[in-house]
């Protein structure tokens, strides 16, 4: 199967009857609140570890944890922290 087929078969599960969009979008929202809070967690985690790694010169692994904080701010729409230089 395609991409664009799986992409398909997991919008027609999103719209089943008890799927997420028939759900009242307050009661979404609540239920993302933890995990938001977690994603914040663990960002200012992986921008910990990216300090390490700095001091440490290890560049490479630097630029994989950059990548996935980049993607998890993204992910869950969390904004840039201003102390990091970029």
């Amino acid at each position: 199967m395609k991409i664009s087929g799986k992409i398909r078969v997991a919008k027609q599960k999103m719209v089943r009857p008890g799927g997420l969009r028939e759900m009242h979008p307050h009661a979404q929202e609540m239920i993302n609140v933890p995990n938001q809070d977690r994603a914040q967690k663990i960002a200012a985690t992986l921008a910990n570890c990216i300090n390490e790694l700095d001091a440490l010169s290890a560049d490479v692994a630097a630029a994989h944890i950059d990548l996935a904080l980049q993607t998890l701010r993204r992910q869950f729409s969390l904004g840039a922290d201003i102390s990091e230089s970029e």
